[in-house]
């Protein structure tokens, strides 16, 4: 259970953090991760760092309403677009 997006947005932060090169992430066919190369490619972009995507995370439980019904990707993505 739980929610895919996130899940993918932690593990790739542990590794990023430990110094490996690449993870493999299985999907399973999870059509809620079908996004996953488009927000991997604008973060890369944007230089974001684990840093960066931890703080746009913690700042999540300070808000009164779920901010990502429309998906995390999403909110992240929105999230770092304002913070450019």
């Amino acid at each position: 259970g739980g929610d895919p997006q996130l899940k993918f947005l932690l593990q790739w932060m542990a590794v990023s953090a430990s110094g490996r090169p690449r993870m493999v992430y299985c999907s399973f066919n999870d059509q809620r991760v079908d996004n996953l190369p488009g927000l991997v490619a604008t973060l890369r972009a944007r230089k974001a760092t684990v840093r960066d995507l931890h703080a746009v995370l913690c700042a999540v439980e300070f808000q009164a309403a779920k901010p990502w019904r429309s998906g995390v990707f999403a909110y992240v993505e929105g999230a770092m677009c304002k913070g450019a």
